[in-house]
Formats: C-alpha cells, structure tokens, sequence
C-alpha cells in the first residue's frame, strides 16, 4: 500500500514542487487546490484533486477529503495569503479575519476532522513564514496567523505523542503568493521595499524547494527530535543539524522553539 500525502494548496509554487518531489517517491497524493493555476503542471498519477476555498470550507467538502484520505501519512499546509497589507490598526476587521482564517483556522478546521484518519506514526508540517521573525512591516496579519502555526505545532506535539508535527520556514521565495503586494506597491512602499531587498538576493527558488523536501524528509526520519519545532529550510545548517541536535536537546528541551531567552 503505497503512503498517502495530503497537501493544502497543491496549486501554489511550493505545494507544487513538493507534490512532484513525493511523486517521485511513489506517493498517493491528495491535494487541495482554490486556484486551477499550476494544474497542468502536477503528476498525472496517483493524484486525487479536490478544490476547496479556504475561506469558505463547506461540509461536503470535509466529506469527500475524510472519504479519499484515509491512513494518510504526511500533511503539508501550503496554502497562505500575505494579505492584508496594511499598518496594524488601518485593516477593516473583515480582512483581518479573512486573513485568520486562511492561514490558520482553514488548516484547524480540515485537520480536525481528518485527524482521526490518520495512519500510526503521522506527521504534519506547516510554514511558519515571518511568524518567528522580527516585526515585517505592514504585513501583521500574515506574521500573527503564521505564529499562531508555529505555537499550535508545539502543543499538538505535546498532546499528541503520536503525531510528529513541525513548523518550517522556507525563507524568502519569489513566489505567486507576493503578487497582491506588487499590485499595490505604491500604497505600501515599506513591505514592497523589503520585498524587492529580499527579492534583489537572486534567490535559487529550485534550490529552495529542494531544501524545504529535505528537511521535511529528515524531520521523518527523526520524529522526536523535531516534533515541536520551527526550522529554517533556508538558514539552518540542514546536513548536520538533527545529529546536533540531539545532544543539544538534552541539555535544553526548548531549542527551536517560541521562548524568550535569558538574559
């Protein structure tokens, strides 16, 4: 029986390369997609496909995921929007909301009830975009929806033993997901400047997803060692950072995760 793999927002430009990547693996592969953009260009077998607008979840929806996913293995959250973008206080609260419930309660909702169809030894993996850095300004709602991601792996790792979960930051990729910042980069000349400063780097976006793949492999592989956490696929040490970690974590349990250090 071949693995079964679910990814929220197949379509984007990271689910995509991820659907291709465990294709190659020989992967059954469920996907959720909002947008038919990149359709053409995911694995013509093995795949079941399933549009779901994740700002208006429907339960038929719910029935026909439960119906096609059962003993699923992997989850993988791809689906995000940076939007809205705007100082912290200028956003109508509908936006703000709508925002919320893309990045985080959509995921909340479908794993809810997918949860118990789960396969012994399951993982889930979220990306936790600017959720751990500093300040991103005009892009609160993004940054908040996506730490909101990054506490709730640690505590369905907490009191879930049974199911790995992990938080990976991809870093910045030139991604469709920009695209309402570019359209509106004079209103909001701060978030588009650091857009184009990040942007300017000459980021490899191939080389991007072949590191998010492997370290979403290596957190498989040693499921008690990342359960709980937040990595970076960009600027972590991904060769060695697991061996690492493993003595590092005996001394303090709290490495890679939301804390305040001490002074």
């Amino acid at each position: 029986m071949k693995n079964k793999i679910i990814i929220l927002g197949i379509t984007s430009d990271i689910g995509k390369e991820l659907a291709k990547m465990f294709y190659e693996e020989d992967y059954e592969i469920i996907g959720t997609y909002n947008s038919s953009k990149n359709l053409g260009l995911l694995p013509k077998k093995n795949i079941k496909l399933l549009k779901i607008d994740m700002d208006n979840i429907q339960a038929k929806d719910i029935l026909k995921l439960k119906k096609i996913s059962k003993n699923w293995k992997i989850f993988i959250s791809c689906v995000g929007t940076i939007s809205p973008i705007g100082k912290f206080f200028d956003n109508e609260i509908k936006k703000i909301k709508k925002g919320f419930n893309i990045n985080f309660f959509s995921n909340l909702e479908i794993l809810k009830r997918i949860i118990p169809h789960r396969s012994k030894k399951s993982h889930l993996f979220f990306f936790s975009g600017s959720g751990s850095n500093g300040p991103s300004n005009e892009l609160s709602v993004y940054c908040l929806s996506k730490l909101l991601l990054i506490k709730s792996a640690e505590l369905i790792s907490s009191e879930y033993p049974d199911l790995n979960c992990t938080t990976i930051g991809p870093g910045f990729i030139n991604t469709k997901i920009h695209n309402d910042l570019i359209s509106k980069k004079i209103k909001f000349k701060k978030a588009y400047s650091k857009y184009l400063h990040l942007k300017n780097k000459e980021i490899d976006n191939n080389n991007a997803y072949k590191n998010i793949y492997f370290l979403i492999k290596q957190c498989i592989k040693y499921p008690l060692i990342s359960n709980g956490r937040n990595f970076s696929s960009r600027y972590d040490n991904l060769n060695d950072i697991f061996h690492r970690l493993q003595k590092k974590i005996k001394k303090n349990k709290d490495l890679f995760k939301l804390r305040r250090p001490d002074g």
